[in-house]
């Protein structure tokens, strides 16, 4: 079951413990925390912000422990890449994505400029290629991976 929803790899899969530790973290929330700010934050002069409204008030502080709970148990990485190859063709296309495996070359030293450069020279990085995915249709007289047409764009995003 797992397999056909593109959920084996999963974290909580193949580690019983964290989805414990999941299960009781979202029911501290829900029985404990929820209600507790609900009753905080009825007077105005509680709120972060008195012009919110209640609802707004306790959505954010929602929201704002959602950030630090996923950072914290390890759901999501901040401020981190894996630069793991990309999965297959074959294997996006099993999970349900329409796309293409690529490799993105380094950007090249003279093209740095400004306090980019600086940066790097005083950090003494080295640009390096990194794994990504090639989206939308294929183009006829072009291959995955080469630039666009005239009309067309290519949009770099890190999510």
């Amino acid at each position: 079951m797992f397999v056909e929803m593109g959920l084996d790899n999963l974290s909580t899969h193949k580690q019983p413990l964290k989805t414990f530790y999941l299960c009781y973290v979202i029911c501290t929330l829900a029985i404990f925390k929820i209600p507790l700010w609900s009753v905080y934050y009825l007077p105005r002069f509680t709120r972060p912000v008195p012009s919110w409204s209640w609802k707004t008030t306790i959505l954010t502080r929602i929201l704002r422990w959602s950030d630090k709970f996923l950072l914290n148990a390890g759901l999501v990485s901040s401020m981190t890449r894996d630069h793991l190859p990309p999965l297959s063709a074959q294997e996006l296309k099993r999970i349900g994505y329409n796309c293409h495996p690529v490799w993105m070359a380094p950007v090249l030293d003279e093209d740095i400029q400004g306090e980019i450069k600086e940066w790097k020279e005083r950090n003494r990085v080295q640009s390096v290629r990194v794994p990504g995915y090639w989206w939308g249709e294929n183009v006829p007289g072009l291959t995955v991976g080469h630039a666009s047409t005239p009309e067309g764009k290519i949009i770099l995003s890190w999510g």
